[in-house]
């Protein structure tokens, strides 16, 4: 992704998409790869079943995946100025999305 972003501010492109579509494609599989390791550690079905179920949460409740998308980036940018923080961090991402996560996953498998 670092990559892809500093494409972007040069503007050079040795892609077949611009650079930035590939950092929006980038972005929206990481929030979703979230997505989907929340749903598999309650569930046990087909990768199908657990990845539409993924989309179909981050797409429900976008207020939540922006945040979501937000925390991350910025953990992402605090630990690229201060590497010490890469020990924290994690668990710390981790405590957030599933905050942010659960409640309408919860409300997802009451319906289901």
């Amino acid at each position: 992704m670092a990559v892809d972003l500093s494409q972007v501010f040069t503007g050079k492109n040795g892609n077949l998409l611009p650079p930035f579509l590939w950092m929006v494609i980038c972005l929206v599989l990481w929030v979703l790869a979230n997505y989907i390791f929340a749903v598999i550690s309650h569930l046990r079905a087909s990768f199908p079943a657990v990845f539409l179920l993924s989309v179909r949460l981050m797409a429900g409740h976008i207020k939540e995946t922006f945040i979501l998308l937000f925390t991350m980036a910025g953990a992402c940018l605090i630990v690229f100025l201060v590497p010490g923080l890469f020990v924290l961090f994690p668990g710390i991402l981790c405590g957030i999305a599933s905050h942010l996560i659960e409640p309408g996953l919860k409300k997802a498998l009451a319906i289901d």
